[in-house]
C-alpha cells in the first residue's frame, strides 16, 4: 500500500515487524502515462498486464489513462491507496473564438475520472499562449469545478509547456495554483550522440524552472517532471 503523509512528524506502528518493509519516499507522486499502452514500434514485447506488473505498477502512484479502468484494476489500485487520473481536452484550444465557461465547465465536468466516485481527477491537455478570452473562459470553468462540492477531493492538473512566460497563461496557473490544483510540465528530451550531451541538455531544458519559481513560488511542491525520450517520428 502506499499513503500519502502531510508534512511533519508520524509514527508508524509495526505489528509484524520481522515481515515489514517500509520505503519513504521524498517524491509524492510518480505518474505513467498512459495505461493502457501500446508500443509504438510493433517490434517490441507487448505492453500488457504482466509487463504493467514487473514495470509500472510497482513504481508509479498516479496512472493516467484516457479510459476507463476495468473494475479488478480500480478495486486493487485504490485498495493501495494510489491515485487514477483521466486526460481531458481542452475546449477552445485549436478555436479563434473563445469558448464560453459553461461549454468548458460541462466537459470538463462530465468526465468520467470527475463523475465516479474513487477517481482522483483529470489531467487536461494543453495550455499554450492562447489568447486571454480563451484563458477567461478556462478560469472561471476550473473555479467552478473548485468550487463545487460534488468534486471534493478531486485534482486539476494542467499540461503546460513555458505557459507561465505568456501573461494569460501565468495569470491562470496562479489561479490554479490558489485552487490547489497541480501542473504536469513537458519536457521532451531529444536523442544526443554522447551521455555527456544528454546530460547537458537535460539540466539546461529544466533549469528554467529557477525563473518560474520566482513568479510562482511554492510551485515545486506542485510540478510533475514529465520527461519525454523519443526515437521515432514525429517528435523527433
Amino acid at each position: 500500500a502506499m499513503r500519502r503523509l502531510t508534512k511533519g512528524d508520524h509514527t508508524l506502528r509495526l505489528e509484524n515487524a520481522d515481515q515489514a518493509r517500509l520505503d519513504i519516499r521524498a517524491v509524492p507522486e510518480i505518474a505513467f502515462c498512459y495505461w493502457p499502452t501500446t508500443p509504438v514500434v510493433k517490434a517490441l514485447p507487448p505492453r500488457d498486464r504482466a509487463f504493467a506488473e514487473q514495470y509500472i505498477f510497482p513504481n508509479a502512484n498516479v496512472l493516467l489513462t484516457h479510459n476507463k479502468m476495468t473494475d479488478e484494476e480500480y478495486d486493487m489500485w485504490r485498495a493501495e491507496g494510489r491515485q487514477w487520473v483521466s486526460n481531458s481536452s481542452l475546449p477552445g484550444l485549436d478555436d479563434k473564438e473563445a469558448p464560453t465557461a459553461d461549454h468548458v465547465y460541462e466537459d470538463w465536468a462530465n468526465n468520467a475520472c470527475m463523475t465516479r466516485p474513487g477517481y482522483s481527477g483529470i489531467v487536461v491537455d494543453e495550455f499554450l499562449s492562447s489568447p486571454a478570452g480563451h484563458y477567461a473562459a478556462w478560469s472561471e470553468a476550473v473555479e467552478r469545478l473548485y468550487a463545487n462540492p460534488g468534486f471534493d477531493g478531486k485534482t486539476y492538473y494542467a499540461w503546460v509547456v513555458d505557459t507561465y512566460k505568456h501573461e494569460p497563461g501565468l495569470a491562470f496557473m496562479r489561479k490554479l495554483y490558489d485552487l490547489g490544483g497541480r501542473f504536469a510540465w513537458e519536457r521532451y528530451i531529444h536523442e544526443e550522440p554522447t551521455d555527456e550531451l544528454a546530460t547537458l541538455r537535460m539540466y539546461s531544458s529544466v533549469a528554467v524552472v529557477d525563473d518560474w519559481q520566482k513568479l510562482m513560488p511554492g510551485l515545486m511542491e506542485r510540478l510533475t517532471f514529465c520527461l519525454g525520450s523519443f526515437t521515432t517520428p514525429s517528435c523527433s
